[in-house]
């Protein structure tokens, strides 16, 4: 018989759906640490779930104006043009 973990019961396995597109909108100007940070936050859960066997939860991009922006220390990022991000349906 198979042993339940205290986490097997709080988080039953659910079927996996796609996951969800997290969309970060940059500037022209931008400090880095703002986009990167709380790219940061979405990465880790993404890897928690990975480590539990489960798929990650969360696509991430990030969105500007244009195909690459210039930050504010001169960084460049390049981009999702902003034309070209899918509204949530």
């Amino acid at each position: 018989m198979a042993r339940i973990t205290t986490t097997q019961r709080l988080l039953p396995r659910a079927p996996a759906a796609a996951p969800r597109p997290v969309v970060f909108v940059a500037l022209p100007g931008t400090q880095l640490l703002d986009i990167v940070g709380p790219m940061e936050a979405f990465d880790v859960a993404n890897r928690l779930l990975l480590t539990r066997g489960r798929p990650a939860a969360y696509s991430l991009s990030i969105a500007a104006p244009a195909a690459r922006i210039g930050s504010a220390s001169g960084a460049q990022v390049y981009t999702t043009p902003l034309a070209r991000v899918k509204p949530p349906h």
